[in-house]
């Protein structure tokens, strides 16, 4: 074998054992700021926006994320001397917070439509990297979380997902901790009311039972014995159906109030994440409902 074909064999062995021992490539630091919301009623979804993009970004690995500011951009920029959207402003704001790359939300409401426009800048650069998605019609909310995905894409450079990978909708939507399910109807709520109604009609009626047996018990004629004893059970029976129709009063109250806080608990926490449980809880001298759980989360 000649020198010459020697090299080339050697030549492969030669690279593999460069690039093995090559440190891998660090990925830059950098910050997700939060977001910077405009118009009327964005507060909530600007909020869902900002918890999916932040799981995005973690899950494409495009940067070492840092911890979120309490300020917002716009703080950030008039505690560094500037108010412009410029590279001298961008640059002092991440010499400040020690990074080398700033991510930023903005979304504005303009009139039946979302206007997402998601800002990557690098220390360094002549400009912002930018891209905006129109979201509008109905489920405009829903639907605006599912564009995060493609414009982390868009602006770091990164490949389509894989065919039959899917659309992400679903990861989108856990990551802001909505449901795929939020149109079915409140079955815990609807239960428990429900039951709350069967209670009550049991307790009106036991009511009304305790009162006829009651008035028996007035009408009787006691002439012997056995008229004593039949008027003692008479009023031992009204006692009792009148304490079994108060207890359901109660119980009928504490499942309706159950059903109604479930109602509210849902509603409050259906963009959350939140687990809550909420059971009716009775006694002889009380009646009321147990709330337990955790409502929403931080990230």
């Amino acid at each position: 074998m000649t020198p010459k074909h020697r090299a080339l064999l050697l030549a492969p062995l030669v690279l593999a054992l460069a690039s093995a021992a090559a440190p891998a490539r660090a990925q830059p630091r950098g910050v997700l700021l939060s977001p910077r919301l405009r118009g009327t009623d964005v507060e909530g979804v600007g909020h869902a926006l900002d918890r999916v993009l932040h799981a995005q970004l973690r899950e494409h690995g495009v940067l070492e994320l840092a911890a979120t500011p309490a300020l917002g951009i716009e703080d950030l920029q008039l505690a560094v001397g500037c108010v412009a959207d410029s590279r001298d402003c961008f640059t002092a704001v991440a010499t400040q917070l020690e990074v080398a790359v700033l991510v930023f939300l903005d979304v504005e409401r303009a009139g039946s439509e979302l206007v997402l426009t998601l800002s990557v800048y690098e220390s360094g650069a002549d400009e912002v990297r930018a891209v905006t998605r129109r979201v509008g019609g109905e489920g405009a909310e829903a639907r605006a979380l599912d564009e995060v995905d493609p414009m982390v894409r868009q602006v770091f450079g990164l490949p389509p997902p894989p065919e039959g990978a899917g659309d992400g909708v679903a990861p989108a939507r856990r990551a802001a901790g909505t449901s795929e399910r939020a149109d079915e109807p409140p079955i815990v709520p609807l239960v428990l009311l429900g039951a709350g109604a069967v209670a009550l009609g049991v307790a009106v009626g036991l009511g009304v039972a305790s009162q006829d047996t009651l008035s028996s018990y007035e009408r009787l004629t006691v002439a012997s014995p056995a008229d004593v004893d039949a008027a003692l059970a008479l009023y031992d029976r009204a006692e009792t159906e009148a304490l079994a129709a108060n207890v359901l009063f109660g119980v009928a109250a504490a499942l309706a109030a159950g059903g109604a806080v479930a109602w509210i608990i849902m509603a409050a926490t259906a963009g959350e994440g939140g687990d809550v449980a909420v059971a009716p809880a009775a006694g002889p001298d009380f009646a009321g409902v147990v709330v337990a759980g955790r409502f929403g989360g931080a990230r």
